[in-house]
C-alpha cells in the first residue's frame, strides 16, 4: 500500500498512482474502491496487491479509519 497526503504533488507520483488518486478524488470519503484504494479528508491509501485490497475491505468493515490504516502501513514498512 502507498499512502499520500491529499495535498501531495502529482510530480512525485507515477502515472498509475496519479490515475488512482484521480479516481479517489471523485469517490465518496471512506468508500473502498476495489483495485484502487480508499480516501478520507487527509489521506489517499492506494492498493498495490490483492492482499492490500482484502486488508482495506476488512479494516473498513471493522470501522477503522484511514488514519489508523495509514499508521499500520508505516509500522509494517519498518519491518520489511
Amino acid at each position: 500500500m502507498k499512502v499520500f497526503n491529499v495535498h501531495a504533488s502529482y510530480n512525485r507520483m507515477t502515472t498509475e498512482e496519479q490515475r488512482k488518486v484521480s479516481i479517489l478524488k471523485l469517490a465518496p470519503v471512506k468508500k473502498h474502491i476495489q483495485g484502487v484504494g480508499v480516501r478520507d479528508d487527509k489521506y489517499f491509501v492506494l492498493v498495490e496487491t490483492a492482499v492490500d485490497d482484502e486488508y482495506l475491505a476488512f479494516s473498513l468493515s471493522r470501522k477503522r479509519n484511514v488514519v489508523s490504516i495509514a499508521k499500520a502501513v508505516e509500522v509494517i514498512k519498518r519491518y520489511l
